[in-house]
């Protein structure tokens, strides 16, 4: 006998964008509009399914979640970013879809 299995793999979200504005601020004052566009789900091209996307900064040795949830366009206010590296603040972010397969995308700007 032979046994045969057809198995389809998962892709994550791909060809978005993830971008903030302004491009730098001052801590804990400055609203930053961080944005997700253009992210697609290519698994299922009839059928379109939410994306969760999720926003962090990495403080110390601990993730500091900034947003998570549904909607693709959040406000916030930022922490200081490192002062020995001109204010460098990295943001990480990820658009999951729904098998929680993830896109990760990093973005550095300045907040002082």
């Amino acid at each position: 006998g032979v046994a045969q299995a057809t198995m389809t793999t998962n892709i994550p979200p791909v060809e978005g964008n993830f971008t903030s504005a302004p491009a730098s601020g001052l801590a804990a004052t400055t609203p930053f509009a961080l944005q997700f566009s253009g992210w697609l789900d290519l698994d299922s091209p009839t059928l379109i399914y939410p994306l969760a996307y999720k926003v962090w900064y990495q403080q110390a040795d601990a993730a500091v979640i900034l947003y998570a949830g549904a909607s693709p366009q959040v406000v916030a206010t930022l922490p200081m970013g490192d002062a020995a590296n001109g204010y460098a603040l990295t943001l990480y972010a990820s658009v999951t879809d729904s098998t929680r397969s993830p896109s990760d995308i990093q973005h550095t700007f300045a907040c002082s």
